[in-house]
């Protein structure tokens, strides 16, 4: 199968697994903010798709979600619970950080791709 064949099936089935996180927070208390934050790495999938996803921007939803996830991940780590994926505080915390670091993680790879064929154009 073709590198490029390839990454278009994982930018799908990473835009549904973003597009079925952002739809799942409707019962979050929360869940506007998540619905935006899910909805924002769908919206890059999208963009990437239709050729249309601008590298700066890639790169700032990528950062963006880095930093918001390494703040949790600090909440995380420093509370004195253990912390484990079941519905308590903390667990909630670490699922949402994991979350937006796959948004930062896919964001950023699509970012660089796109700023790649973006160089490619204009040489």
């Amino acid at each position: 199968m073709k590198g490029g064949r390839l990454l278009q099936i994982a930018n799908g089935v990473i835009f549904v697994l973003f597009v079925s996180w952002a739809l799942l927070q409707y019962n979050d208390p929360d869940a506007l903010l998540w619905a935006v934050a899910y909805g924002v790495g769908a919206m890059c999938c999208l963009l990437f798709f239709v050729g249309r996803l601008s590298p700066l921007f890639g790169a700032l939803v990528a950062t963006l979600s880095l930093v918001w996830a390494l703040i949790l991940y600090y909440f995380v780590i420093s509370t004195d619970q253990p912390f484990t994926f079941v519905d308590d505080n903390v667990g909630e915390m670490l699922r949402e950080a994991i979350g937006l670091t796959v948004v930062a993680a896919w964001a950023g790879v699509l970012a660089r791709i796109a700023s790649r064929k973006k160089r490619m154009l204009t040489s």
